[in-house]
């Protein structure tokens, strides 16, 4: 088993934990010791999300990292080194969501492709990617600090999903997508710091509000979803 701290990546074994933290003289040991995500890729390693210090990728035979950081004269290299999410979609594309841009990443040659909605601004909340997900349509969907999207994989658009315009008065932060996923009956079940929203065949409707201590009930926390 492997958990991700703010200390290093620890692993379990059932017996003990060994925990992989940064070294300033190895460029070979994991890039930063807050890890933000982890996913288990195609051929078995692990890519490891970090704050502020980009990428890795784990490699079990020999227990070494391999570094993707931001390199602004690199088109190639990762959007930003805080890494929000890491997400393998159905037909095996890996995608890197980060503070500045959605990012696609092909681990075979170790380059990014990265898609911005406003890329002349910078660190704008459209681009600050929470979480990627792939529904049963093949559409991409995108949560951001500045809402939700729907992403076109084939012309590389966004497109703004408005979740219930009528609750704009309830601060910013229903805005703010923290969670997507799909359940057995086709429904998209949306996250945020107040509302949970499903959304099905393009309507949407609001489940439950957490709340800001003084105007809205609490209902429950929409931070995690799981079917």
């Amino acid at each position: 088993m492997w958990f991700g701290t703010t200390d290093g990546l620890d692993r379990f074994d059932g017996y003990s934990i060994k925990t992989y933290q940064r070294n300033p003289e190895d460029s070979t040991s994991i890039s930063g010791n807050s890890i933000r995500t982890i996913l288990e890729d195609a051929n078995g390693d692990l890519l490891i999300g970090t704050t502020y210090r980009g990428l890795n990728r784990f490699h079990f035979e020999t227990e070494k990292f391999t570094r993707y950081q931001h390199n602004p004269n690199d088109s190639t290299s990762i959007s930003h080194n805080w890494v929000n999410v890491i997400y393998r979609d159905p037909s095996g594309l890996v995608w890197v969501g980060t503070q500045n841009g959605l990012n696609l990443f092909d681990p075979s040659s170790g380059t990014f492709k990265v898609f911005k909605q406003n890329p002349d601004i910078p660190k704008s909340k459209k681009d600050q990617v929470n979480e990627i997900y792939r529904d049963n349509a093949g559409i991409l969907w995108i949560g951001t600090n500045e809402g939700l999207f729907q992403f076109n994989i084939n012309n590389h658009d966004f497109k703004a999903i408005d979740l219930i315009p009528s609750v704009k008065d309830i601060e910013k932060r229903y805005k703010i997508i923290n969670t997507i996923i799909e359940d057995h009956n086709n429904v998209i079940w949306v996250g945020t710091d107040f509302l949970i929203f499903k959304i099905l065949n393009g309507k949407q409707e609001w489940v439950g509000i957490q709340s800001d201590r003084s105007k809205y009930p609490s209902l429950f926390d929409p931070l995690t979803l799981k079917t």
